[in-house]
């Protein structure tokens, strides 16, 4: 089971290495710089304001399924069409609700259609994460690190030839939303295709009865997302209402840096969408040693891969900003973005002892965590954003993740009497500590460029990882072992 999880998380981090930071890098920030700040900050805050309704088009559903499906394959059959009619349903409504809401505050008729059309893309989005969640369930993640670059392929393709054309000059943020919206549409309609391959007999038939009991059984995974959503996105829509004169501009700033976390952060969340049917079926199993040991590696892992990535940035934050957005103001923005980093590696965390204790249905844990969270963090922001402005909500979202994080390690530790020993956490602290101290210290001694630096930084963090034993070298010589065994 060790090997099978490192191996496939392996693999779904390659895919994911070779296509996203190409498309952040070549399409994401491009947009970001053909549109401008102003646009690009105001698309930002519709994006995050519609994905705090994310609760009503997924109820917890897709965690619930995950879980579900794992522990049972067969019931995939008896569950896919009803999910799928629930999904539209709740698409409907989810629909209505932002465009209602947004309209309320007094949004313009351009902001409004704009908010429509992300709306959809929410529904995709959300519609595609439910019918990967049941290939993952089914323990085929090569498959879904493959449907999970589909829709970057596809925007790296269409975009590129609009924002690296004659085109260019023309480009609006429209044009983004729009082939997000195609691009998704593809991905959706490929996942579906594999799951209706994966059930022997497909046939597409409403159960209301059925469809009443898992929005019922889901409403605890749904109030967990809805507080995670809330404490994680509610910064941007902080920034437009409580500057008004200016929200539209720190929100782009603070979507630059915010960037680069979102990023960063998606090793976590694809560990996560692997860690979440593992543990569910090895506690059914009852299986406490694979746990902990699933759990210790998975933690190692992402650490060494969150600290690393958070450290360079961090290291290099304002000579990024300015490489990238030569028209920004460098020093605050990169300013943002080399506090905003650290947040990665509490988040990492989370992704690791929340996946646990979702599995093990301790929700009521989490969303007692989330309800502080989301105190904490609207708090925070009421009191730092009209000091600091994009700074406060940074300060906000680093305080509020930290103290989220550790509290996920503690509980998941005392539930599950997982017994991890502290040697665990003394080590990750060390490893951070000397890539700080390599970074800060030492390197800019060397004389080089800061890319130079940048990318011996990210070498060197192999070796001072396995010195520090974040990374467990004995476990990967079994790996390659086994692999070169099975060729």
């Amino acid at each position: 089971m060790k090997e099978k999880f490192i191996g496939n998380f392996i693999f779904l981090i390659l895919v994911n290495v070779l296509i996203k930071p190409l498309y952040v890098f070549g399409i994401d920030m491009k947009v970001q710089e053909t549109v401008g700040a102003d646009q690009f900050g105001l698309y930002f805050i519709l994006f995050n304001f519609s994905f705090l309704f994310f609760i009503i088009l997924d109820l917890g559903l897709t965690q619930y399924n995950s879980r579900v499906v794992a522990q049972d394959p067969d019931s995939l059959k008896d569950l896919a069409s009803n999910f799928i009619a629930t999904k539209f349903f709740l698409g409907i409504i989810f629909l209505f609700s932002i465009y209602i809401s947004g309209y309320s505050l007094g949004y313009s008729f351009t902001e409004l259609k704009w908010l429509f059309l992300i709306g959809i893309i929410h529904f995709l989005n959300s519609l595609t994460e439910y019918l990967r969640s049941n290939i993952a369930a089914l323990h085929l993640f090569k498959l879904d690190a493959i449907l999970s670059i589909i829709n970057r392929v596809l925007l790296i393709i269409i975009c590129g030839t609009l924002l690296y054309s004659s085109f260019s000059n023309e480009f609006k943020i429209q044009h983004f939303i729009y082939a997000q919206i195609i691009t998704l549409s593809i991905t959706a309609i490929c996942s579906l295709f594999v799951v209706i391959k994966r059930i022997s007999s497909f046939s597409f038939s409403i159960n209301k009865d059925l469809i009443f009991k898992i929005i019922k059984e889901g409403y605890p995974y749904a109030l967990l997302v809805l507080l995670t959503t809330i404490y994680t996105r509610t910064d941007a829509v902080m920034l437009k209402e409580l500057l008004p004169e200016k929200g539209n501009t720190e929100a782009g700033y603070y979507a630059a840096a915010y960037r680069f976390l979102d990023m960063a952060a998606m090793f976590g969340l694809l560990m996560a969408s692997q860690l979440l049917p593992i543990f569910a079926r090895l506690i059914k199993e009852k299986a406490t040693d694979n746990i902990r040991n699933i759990v210790q590696i998975g933690f190692k892992i992402i650490m060494f891969i969150s600290i690393t990535i958070a450290v360079c940035l961090a290291t290099f934050g304002q000579e990024i900003i300015q490489f990238i957005f030569e028209e920004y103001p460098s020093a605050y923005v990169g300013l943002i973005l080399s506090l905003l980093i650290f947040s990665l590696i509490p988040i990492a965390s989370s992704y690791v002892f929340n996946t646990l204790m979702n599995a093990n249905s301790n929700l009521k844990v989490l969303n007692i965590i989330g309800v502080g969270g989301v105190i904490l963090n609207i708090a925070l922001n009421f009191i730092l954003i009209p000091k600091y402005q994009a700074l406060g909500a940074v300060y906000a979202t680093l305080f509020t993740q930290s103290l989220v994080g550790i509290i996920h390690i503690i509980f998941a530790n005392r539930i599950l009497a997982l017994k991890l020993p502290i040697t665990l956490f003394i080590k990750t602290f060390l490893f951070g500590l000397l890539m700080w101290g390599l970074m800060k210290f030492i390197l800019p001694y060397s004389n080089v460029n800061w890319m130079v630096q940048f990318i011996i930084g990210s070498i060197l963090a192999i070796p001072i990882a396995g010195l520090t034993r974040v990374l467990d070298v004995q476990m990967v010589k079994d790996l390659i072992k086994q692999k070169n065994e099975k060729q």
